[in-house]
């Protein structure tokens, strides 16, 4: 019966250490495309390809990214052409 507990809480304490990883990497990925939301990076840059990769790994999909209120709704901000030409030259496997 002890054996049980011990590894219940082994279980929660594991489950609770990636929870607060993975918040802690969503909290960072956020402030990082706040930083090229306030400041884009020039085009065809490492930091572009960069501030396409964040946003895609936050919001997942192609089309969440142009949505009203998106990262890339605003002027100034990748394309749709430059989203996909960016998934196709690094073979990610997003939705549309």
């Amino acid at each position: 019966m002890k054996n049980k507990f011990v590894i219940l809480g082994l279980i929660s304490a594991a489950a609770y250490f990636l929870w607060d990883r993975n918040n802690r990497r969503i909290a960072e990925l956020r402030l990082k495309l706040l930083e090229y939301q306030n400041k884009t990076p020039q085009r065809g840059s490492s930091a572009w390809d960069d501030y396409i990769n964040i946003a895609l790994q936050i919001y997942g999909s192609v089309s969440a990214l142009f949505a009203p209120g998106g990262p890339f709704s605003r002027s100034g901000s990748p394309s749709q052409t430059d989203v996909l030409d960016f998934i196709n030259k690094n073979q990610y496997k997003y939705d549309v």
